[in-house]
């Protein structure tokens, strides 16, 4: 029967003597330094699905959406359906065949308790199922060989309509966000912050990460709106990517500087650049823009009330 990874185990010789969450980054590091070596960054490809996860059908986001994309473009896996290793484990055991193609690596993802980003319950929370742990491994269907793939056919169809269906809604939120941003031009409340994140990220790294941030927006962007925007990265985007992304790796080893740290700093940048994707394709995006317009318009007009006041005395 078939090895697979399912909890993280202390002590255990797979761990690098490594603590979780130092594992976690570090296997961003690890992914993003051969991605760039490859010329394989997953902003750039052709990925047209969100991250699922096949035995709960939900959705994949935060700093798991992160590893799961760079470790997917590292190993070349052109699928974005997930599982995690108990539940292949489970299947195993109850007589379904299934194995593992050579070289095959999960993914160790993490529970993000206080992640305001999961909005809803299509998405996934890492202890809600599995082991129920808050550290487990999910295993992409491509690092499954064929025979196995076709015993999980009816999870994949599930998961071809779920990312249907939650697209389609992106798209739709999308269009009505473009036209309220057309109407007023300040920056949202909660788009300004993900700017000044990004810029205290970039301040810490002591480097320019935009190119970073700009590139997983834009993907992640055309990602949840299945493919119905248009994204033709350009070439100097690409190749300003690819440098900012080679100095980050040249200080690192330079500094000799401990890889988990310079993963999490990297991820929390592209984490940015998530919500700021998810940010335009949000439904209560609107509702939050008007609030925000409505409450200056109530400031200014409170001002000149008082300037005006203040004359006639």
């Amino acid at each position: 029967m078939e090895y697979f990874q399912t909890s993280w185990r202390s002590g255990s010789a797979y761990n690098r003597g490594l603590l979780p969450e130092e594992f976690f980054y570090k296997q961003i590091y690890e992914a993003i330094e051969k991605n760039v070596e490859n010329k394989t960054l997953p902003f750039f490809n052709s990925n047209k699905q969100i991250p699922i996860e096949l035995s709960t059908g939900k959705i994949i986001n935060d700093h798991n959406l992160v590893a799961l994309e760079q470790i997917a473009a590292k190993n070349g896996y052109k699928s974005n359906n997930w599982i995690y290793g108990s539940e292949l484990e489970r299947l195993s055991k109850e007589g379904i065949k299934l194995n593992l193609k050579k070289g095959s690596e999960p993914v160790l993802c993490l529970q993000k308790l206080n992640n305001p980003i999961h909005v809803n319950n299509q998405e996934l929370y890492i202890s809600e199922a599995g082991t129920k742990s808050n550290y487990q491994f999910l295993y992409n269907i491509d690092s499954l060989d064929e025979r196995s793939v076709k015993a999980l056919e009816k999870h994949i169809n599930t998961s071809k309509k779920i990312d249907n269906e939650y697209t389609q809604g992106n798209f739709t939120n999308f269009v009505k966000n473009q036209k309220a941003l057309k109407k007023a031009p300040p920056l949202p409340q909660g788009l300004k912050r993900i700017k000044d994140k990004v810029i205290s990220t970039c301040q810490t790294l002591n480097m320019n990460i935009a190119p970073l941030v700009d590139a997983q927006a834009k993907h992640v962007c055309y990602e949840v709106t299945g493919n119905r925007l248009t994204h033709q990265p350009s070439v100097e985007a690409k190749q300003n990517c690819y440098n900012a992304c080679l100095q980050i790796i040249e200080n690192t080893r330079a500094n000799k500087t401990e890889p988990w740290k310079v993963g999490e700093t990297i991820t929390k940048a592209l984490d940015a650049g998530t919500w700021y994707a998810r940010s335009y394709t949000s439904k209560d995006f609107s509702i939050g823009y008007n609030k925000q317009k409505e409450e200056q318009a109530q400031k200014e007009s409170l001002l000149k009330s008082k300037l005006y006041s203040g004359i006639e005395r």
